[in-house]
C-alpha cells in the first residue's frame, strides 16, 4: 500500500502520517515500523530543534533511519511486511536536485524503485510532502525549477499511490 500525504508547512501532516503509520503497524502486525528522515544534518538551529521535537514525539516502536538521497537503497535493507513513513519528499527532492545535481528524471527513477521494492516486500509506505506551488511563479529560475520538479514528483506519486490525502489545519481531505 502506498499513501501520499501533503499539506502546507505545519499543517499537521507529519503527526497525521505518524498516527496512520502506527495504526497500520498494529493492524497488520507488521515486522517493523520505520521512520525515514530525509533531512541532512547541518548547523541550522531551527531544523535541529524540529528534528529533536519530532524524535521525542515518537514512541520506541519506531526505527529511525536518516537518508537524504537513496531511499531505494535503504528500503532494500528493511524487513519485508513493514510500515515505512518517509518524511519528507520536499526535502528529499531538494537534496537530490541541489546536492547531487540530479534532474526530475532521476527522482522519478528512484521513486519507481521505491514503489517496486514496496510491492515486492509487501510494505506499506506513507510519503509526506509539502504543498509549495500555490502562489505566483518565483522570479528565481533555480527555485522555480525546483518547485516545478516537486510538482511533477507529486503527480507521479499520486498516480501510483493507493491513497492521496491533503492536510489543512489538521483536517484530512481525501483526494484518492
Amino acid at each position: 500500500m502506498l499513501i501520499f500525504i501533503s499539506g502546507g508547512v505545519r499543517s499537521g501532516k507529519s503527526s497525521q502520517a505518524e498516527r496512520m503509520a502506527v495504526d497500520y503497524y498494529n493492524q497488520q502486525q507488521a515486522q517493523a515500523l520505520y521512520y525515514v528522515a530525509t533531512t541532512k544534518r547541518n548547523n541550522d538551529e531551527e531544523m535541529t530543534e524540529r528534528i529533536h521535537l519530532h524524535q521525542e514525539s515518537r514512541s520506541e516502536l519506531w526505527t529511525t533511519i536518516e537518508e537524504p538521497y537513496r531511499l531505494d537503497e535503504r528500503m532494500r535493507e528493511m524487513l519485508p511486511s513493514s510500515v515505512i513513513l518517509i518524511d519528507c519528499l520536499t526535502v528529499w527532492s531538494s537534496n537530490v536536485m541541489f546536492s547531487e545535481n540530479k534532474t526530475y528524471d532521476s527522482m522519478i527513477e528512484r521513486l519507481s524503485k521505491v514503489f517496486q521494492i514496496a510491492k515486492n516486500k509487501n510494505m506499506t509506505v506513507i510519503m509526506v510532502s509539502n504543498d509549495l506551488n500555490e502562489e505566483l511563479p518565483i522570479p528565481d529560475d533555480g527555485v522555480q525549477s525546483y518547485v516545478y520538479s516537486l510538482e511533477a514528483v507529486h503527480k507521479y506519486v499520486v498516480k501510483h499511490c493507493d491513497e492521496a490525502i491533503q492536510t489543512v489545519a489538521g483536517c484530512q481531505i481525501r483526494w484518492k
